[in-house]
């Protein structure tokens, strides 16, 4: 087995672990809704001792494959940047807190940066586009 594999594996379970974490958060949020009584409150907030767990080890093990796997197979794709660009953004807001109006401009900015990133990637992508277009791939 590759090291390749095993990374693949860890950051796809991993981003399985980020998703039974927001489920898990949503359903607390809705139990807590949905609560009468201090004792039914106290059980749903049993159950988000879990996200808080598996939560922070699922994110690092996303992040560290992640960046392993862009270091040794993809290489700086254009969705690569974006969705780094985006993780950097929403860390900053959730940071800073600014008002609703600030944290949409620094979303905005975030989204121009990382489509100023993947420009190289999108005009590599044309040019193989118009190569393949004019017959300089040959299907035999």
């Amino acid at each position: 087995m590759s090291v390749y594999l095993i990374s693949l594996f860890l950051h796809i379970a991993g981003a399985l672990g980020l998703a039974a974490v927001l489920a898990l958060e949503w359903a607390s949020v809705y139990g807590f809704r949905r609560a009468t009584a201090l004792g039914q409150a106290r059980e749903w907030a049993r159950l988000l001792a879990a996200p808080r767990i598996v939560g922070g080890p699922a994110s690092l093990i996303v992040l560290v494959t992640g960046i392993h796997l862009t270091a040794t197979r993809w290489g700086p794709q254009g969705w690569i940047i974006v969705g780094l660009g985006g993780m950097v953004a929403i860390i900053f807001v959730m940071s800073g807190k600014p008002s609703a109006a600030g944290a949409l401009a620094v979303l905005v900015v975030a989204a121009v940066l990382g489509a100023v990133a993947a420009l190289p990637a999108w005009s590599r992508a044309r040019v193989a586009v118009r190569a393949n277009a004019a017959g300089s791939w040959s299907t035999r």
